[in-house]
């Protein structure tokens, strides 16, 4: 976060998180129609294709649904976050780590959405994107809880690649219930979006 004044297009002083707030908004009204744009984009190409995921006895959805609609919605998340890095908002390493372990997740979704990777797949898919984001964001020395902190230190390495790969493939699972990991997945968004406000970016 930059704070200050920035000399505008007429001379005059420009408050930079003004700016700043104007880039959000902009890239939050593109980034939403544009994800959406794509998922139908997808899903009829999942259509065409018969990437249908067919209910069965541990499915909650009971009719056969497209699958691989989270492509285009991972696609604008990473390059929102790429954008968001660039321009400063995001910590380069934090950037980095969460566009890094999410392209990873990406692909890995892909290819099992086309052609069904067996269980181990994914799992090491998860746990390679969670050791790539841990590593890239300098490790999780300590944790804040509040007003206090919590110190790991070395132990922070493999908790935040375990529970980074648990909560992926928690996701992964929820995708099977109608709305539950959207709904989860917009009070997340709005969760983060409010800790940037709070905290200045």
């Amino acid at each position: 976060h930059r704070s200050g004044r920035g000399t505008g297009a007429d001379g005059g002083l420009v408050s930079i998180s003004t700016m700043s707030a104007t880039v959000l908004l902009l890239l939050v009204l593109t980034v939403f129609p544009l994800a959406a744009l794509m998922t139908w984009g997808v899903l009829r190409y999942a259509a065409r294709r018969d990437m249908l995921d067919v209910p069965g006895d541990r499915s909650l959805h009971t009719t056969p649904t497209p699958r691989g609609g989270g492509l285009a919605i991972a696609l604008c998340l990473l390059g929102g976050g790429a954008i968001l890095t660039a321009a400063g908002h995001i910590p380069a390493s934090l950037g980095m780590s969460l566009c890094a372990g999410g392209l990873i997740v990406a692909i890995f979704g892909w290819l099992d959405d086309r052609h069904g990777l067996p269980a181990r797949f994914r799992a090491a898919g998860y746990l390679i994107a969670a050791a790539l984001g841990v590593w890239l964001s300098g490790g999780l020395p300590r944790v804040a809880l509040g007003p206090s902190t919590l110190e790991l230190g070395w132990a922070g390495i493999p908790f935040g690649i375990l529970g980074i790969a648990w909560l992926t493939n928690l996701y992964n699972f929820m995708v099977g219930a109608d709305g539950i990991a959207s709904v989860l997945g917009l009070r997340a968004g709005v969760f983060a979006a409010a800790l940037f406000i709070m905290g200045g970016l």
